[in-house]
């Protein structure tokens, strides 16, 4: 990512690039059978850098790099007791993005660019000692004006891979591959000279897994224990919040 982002800024790539800054409330649920067991929510916030590069006068290519987390509320259970647990829980990850799409002219005062994404998404979750790694695509389509924009499409994950690390608790670690569901994403702003304000919404659905084998079971939140194994729960989180940028 780092190559991409210093080969596309030479100047034979002519280009434009943004820093950005966005917060905004995150929710992230788990449930088995359809029974809530564990809530987490509260604000998460991000800083990235990405790149825009043209190839020729329609195609263009934007990688994008974005840390981001924060520590939310937690409400869910002791697993293997099941006795209530609330507390905080710490998030922290990264993105890291390819677009690749045509901006298309719709006349002198509009433009609809088609794009597709190739992207990575990892992330730490405190409490529940996981670690999170997806990998996905995205298609989407964005229209703009001069001072306005809008986008939205769907998230098709690929291949999703989580770490959960009991040894604190004198268990062994394991790892668990959530089934993939599409997932929704939009965001829409306008622009005033150089900076950029906007809304966006990102939501992340995930089924639930199968049971890996664990040696002993009890004693740490974020997975179910099914007799001698475990499994990660249907989860779905929603983030929806403000996104500040500025280009040069």
């Amino acid at each position: 990512m780092v190559c991409v982002l210093v080969c596309l800024t030479s100047s034979a790539w002519a280009g434009e690039t943004e820093v950005f800054l966005k917060s905004g409330y995150f929710d992230w649920k788990e449930t088995v059978s359809g029974k809530g067991i564990i809530r987490e929510r509260g604000l998460v916030s991000g800083a990235g850098i990405a790149y825009t590069g043209f190839v020729g006068e329609r195609m263009f290519i934007r990688p994008s790099l974005e840390v981001w987390g924060g520590n939310i509320d937690y409400q869910g259970f002791q697993v293997g007791t099941w006795a209530p647990l609330e507390g905080d829980t710490t998030y922290f990850g990264t993105v890291e993005e390819v677009r690749v799409g045509l901006k298309l002219q719709a006349g002198d005062a509009f433009s609809v660019s088609p794009f597709a994404v190739l992207g990575h998404k990892f992330w730490l979750r405190s409490l529940s000692v996981e670690d999170w790694n997806s990998i996905y695509g995205r298609i989407g389509v964005r229209g703009a004006t001069k001072h306005l924009f809008a986008e939205g499409g769907v998230t098709l994950p690929v291949y999703t891979r989580v770490h959960t690390d009991w040894s604190s608790d004198g268990y062994n670690d394991f790892v668990t591959e959530p089934k993939n569901k599409p997932s929704a994403f939009a965001e829409a702003g306008a622009t005033f000279g150089q900076w950029t304000i906007g809304v966006f919404y990102e939501q992340m659905e995930f089924g639930q897994s199968d049971t890996v084998r664990v040696e002993r079971s009890s004693g740490s939140a974020g997975a179910v224990l099914v007799a001698s194994g475990a499994f990660q729960p249907d989860s779905v989180a929603h983030h929806i919040g403000l996104k500040v940028g500025f280009s040069f």
